[in-house]
């Protein structure tokens, strides 16, 4: 029974253990987080915070908006997925965090947060991503593909498919040689790439809004050959890429 309902069950999130700790010791005041965290920068402002030591910039904005630029080396977390448990999965609580958001949602963001122990955040990027693009500051983009289009890769190139989703969703099934590169414990996976930065990486999960998550922190470790599956699993079960689905024996 206990193996039964622990099997396939994913590393809890930084937070959790965090979270003990502050029930212990205490909380900051959230209106003290809030006013720290909604400090507005300039552009000017905002790059130079950037560049600091374990600092961290955090595009909340939708996954189809944030694929079409961003400042480079920002990490794709949209408030309109779980937005606080990625937050807790992939991102060093230890670290100083800047936010991009669409405007009006900066406090959201801080909030939610906080609620689940980030609350080393600097402030927000006045203007959003319009104001750092009206500035002719760098960007950098992410290009995502239907599955039909990989479906064309697929039959004339060999492609590295990259399934970021648990392992229990992979063995489910899964397109034939994919390479499980599983998001909830992304730093430890990730080490099975290491040798192929050259190669064009195909990246998804079921529906769309991991796998920009993951491709964000590709962009971050210098992998720039990328395509993100638009629609996932879901959209590739509908073309005729070979997939692996497991095998049940007749009883």
């Amino acid at each position: 029974f206990v193996k039964a309902i622990t099997t396939g069950l994913t590393k809890p999130p930084q937070y959790f253990s965090m979270n003990a700790k502050i029930n212990r010791e205490g909380y900051q005041s959230i209106d003290l987080v809030i006013s720290n965290g909604m400090k507005a920068f300039s552009v000017s402002d905002f790059e130079t915070e950037m560049n600091k030591n374990n600092t961290v910039v955090i595009d909340t904005r939708h996954q189809d908006v944030f694929e079409k630029g961003f400042i480079p080396g920002s990490v794709f977390i949209g408030l309109n997925g779980r937005f606080a448990e990625w937050v807790g999965t992939v991102l060093n609580i230890e670290e100083h965090f800047l936010i991009v958001a669409d405007e009006g949602k900066e406090k959201e963001v801080v909030t939610r947060m906080a609620r689940v122990g980030y609350d080393n955040i600097s402030g927000f990027l006045s203007g959003g991503f319009e104001a750092w693009k009206n500035a002719n500051k760098k960007i950098d983009m992410l290009i995502s593909i239907d599955a039909d289009e990989m479906l064309l890769d697929y039959k004339h190139d060999e492609i590295k498919v990259i399934d970021v989703r648990k392992e229990t969703e992979f063995e489910s099934g899964h397109v034939e040689g994919a390479m499980n590169v599983v998001l909830n414990d992304f730093e430890n996976h990730v080490e099975k790439l290491n040798d192929q930065s050259s190669d064009q990486l195909y990246v998804h999960c079921l529906g769309g809004y991991r796998s920009m998550i993951a491709a964000s922190l590709l962009k971050r470790k210098g992998f720039n050959n990328l395509r993100n599956i638009k629609g996932g699993w879901e959209a590739i079960q509908k073309t005729q890429i070979p997939v692996v689905m497991p095998q049940f024996s007749a009883s």
